[in-house]
């Protein structure tokens, strides 16, 4: 096994008596499923159910924590302080607070059963010992995150006693289990439905209402998707210049590139699902040369 800082990751915390109601009608997971031992992951969406930016959520005591990606806790603060003057709740970014690395690899090391002999086993699963919460992010892969509560960090100094590998290596993982997360770059530009949101687990269709719930839910049950999420590989690193795929006259957005890591050149892209079903020929702009091959995402694999 092998670990990688992600020190990247930003967190909210969400305190008060009305913090699971009050989360339950602004995210579109079930917070009513949240404990302890289960994480959720979920999304925040405006009123046109456009995604504003995805978070896992985890339970601790008295708090909620929601952890999202780099540049994005103050966009997700935002928009929750302004609906939490109706509610018992109190909102604080909490830089610093939380140290996280990520595991990879087998289960085997040493190191994890000095740290934590009980390991989670399903998705999202979470086992807690003291200030240390071990995740288990994708049942089909060998991948966990630690999060650490205590500034002494000693259970993760034992952790950081496994070899080292790539934050490239963790993005490449994520894009192989079909893991896409919003930056600023692509916040409020793509509805869940065409980040596959609402077949990878992010959105729940039992819960009740949420900002932007009436649009995401019209698309699912009303309005057959014609792009969805689609991950491809590249014979060659897709150089910044690149950043679409083009099928005959027809160019897609490249949302996410990992290049040179263990699991090849990948690339995340919103693409026609027709173009994906007739099998055309892809090419990357400014890179016609590059073979693309069309990858399965890892839903239930």
């Amino acid at each position: 096994m092998q670990f990688v800082d992600l020190s990247h990751y930003e967190f909210i915390r969400v305190g008060g008596e009305d913090r699971h109601k009050f989360l339950q009608g602004q995210v579109s997971c079930d917070i009513s499923l949240l404990t302890e031992q289960q994480s959720q992951r979920g999304a925040l969406c405006n009123l046109k159910g456009r995604v504003i930016a995805d978070f896992r959520a985890l339970e601790r005591g008295d708090d909620i924590w929601l952890q999202t990606q780099a540049g994005m806790a103050d966009s997700i603060f935002n928009v929750l302080k302004k609906y939490a003057v109706f509610s018992k709740v109190d909102l604080e970014i909490m830089t610093g607070a939380i140290s996280c690395i990520g595991l990879i690899g087998e289960e085997s090391a040493p190191q994890l059963d000095d740290v934590l002999p009980t390991l989670p086993d399903s998705s999202d699963e979470v086992c807690t010992d003291g200030d240390l919460a071990i995740i288990r992010v994708n049942a089909h892969q060998t991948r966990f995150e630690a999060w650490c509560f205590s500034a002494k960090q000693s259970e993760l100094d034992k952790l950081r006693a496994l070899p080292e590998t790539k934050l490239n290596d963790w993005y490449a993982q994520q894009m192989r289990a079909g893991e896409l997360h919003i930056t600023p770059e692509l916040s409020e530009e793509y509805t869940p439905q065409l980040l596959n949101y609402d077949i990878s687990g992010v959105i729940n269709f039992k819960k009740g209402c949420y900002t932007g719930q009436e649009v995401v839910a019209r698309m699912f049950y009303r309005g057959q998707a014609k792009k969805r999420l689609f991950l491809f590989e590249s014979s060659q690193p897709v150089v910044e210049a690149a950043r679409t795929l083009r099928a005959g006259e027809s160019e897609f957005p490249v949302l996410q590139v990992s290049n040179g890591s263990k699991a090849g050149n990948l690339l995340f892209a919103v693409v026609d699902i027709e173009v994906t079903d007739s099998g055309q020929t892809l090419s990357l702009g400014e890179q016609p040369d590059s073979e693309i091959t069309l990858l399965p995402l890892g839903y239930g694999e």
